[in-house]
């Protein structure tokens, strides 16, 4: 077995410092992070005054801390570097070896969700979507962006789509409350299932990836024929999908105990 590589302990302790904020936001007192990390209120205090000087934490008051402006200038590099197709191409063909379903990951584009990247399945499709392929704003895919959008936005969007629907589309003759209720249930849930299907014969369930603000950044949709493809909500298909997509977002940046509080 490898032995683990030397580091610096110190900066080490540090980040143990910082990752109280990150447990129960700040201010902190020198009291209350000493008791948190477990050192003696003397270390921590050493350690308060070095994390000050480069501004990872700014002193507030005579006693207290919080995070400083370093930190906000780093975290802000972080979110500009994340690639969110980077992030899930891995766990994409995972899931597609899983479930031997075709999976695309879409993002919002100008009013409605484009498709990015997919990986094809095991089972030849009689229909293809491409890169670059746009999907209704009321499709499954669609209503996953939809659900995590602020409600101004949102309601615009469905009443106009509502309005040019035609009889072969999914959601013809639904209501915008049929819409709201939807989306309210998919926030909840994580998961879009079935409905809003765009071809005959076949059907999907999407899960979003959320970033740090607890909107969707994207979303991932695994897809497959009626009758040989399971969309529960609480079916292994969605279990596994969830999986894959709380990771992601966990890995740019969100915060689900934020999200809830």
């Amino acid at each position: 077995m490898q032995a683990p590589s030397k580091g610096i302990q110190s900066i080490e302790i540090g980040y143990r410092l910082l990752g109280c904020f990150l447990a129960e936001p700040g201010p902190h007192t020198l009291t209350s992070l000493a008791a948190a990390s477990g050192m003696t209120p003397t270390k921590v205090h050493f350690y308060l005054t070095s994390l000050v000087r480069v501004g990872l934490l700014a002193k507030s008051g005579v006693r207290t801390y919080s995070l400083g402006p370093s930190i906000l200038q780093l975290g802000l590099k972080a979110l500009a570097e994340i690639d969110v197709l980077g992030a899930a191409r891995e766990a994409m063909i995972g899931l597609r070896d899983a479930l031997r379903a075709d999976v695309f990951l879409s993002v919002w584009g100008d009013g409605a969700p484009a498709i990015v990247h997919r990986i094809l399945g095991a089972r030849p499709a009689a229909w293809e979507l491409r890169i670059g392929a746009v999907l209704p704003p009321l499709s499954g895919t669609g209503r996953t962006f939809l659900a995590f959008l602020p409600e101004p936005i949102r309601q615009d969007i469905v009443a106009a789509e509502l309005r040019r629907a035609v009889p072969k589309d999914a959601w013809y003759g639904l209501t915008e409350k049929d819409v709201a209720e939807s989306c309210k249930l998919i926030r909840r849930q994580r998961i879009s299932s079935g409905g809003g299907n765009v071809i005959p014969g076949y059907t999907s369930i999407s899960s979003p990836i959320l970033d740090h603000e607890g909107s969707a950044k994207a979303v991932i949709t695994v897809n497959g024929e009626i009758g040989h493809f399971d969309t529960g909500a609480s079916g292994e298909t969605a279990g596994l999908l969830l999986t894959v997509t709380d990771r992601i977002s966990r890995d740019i940046g969100h915060d689900d105990r934020r999200a809830q509080a």
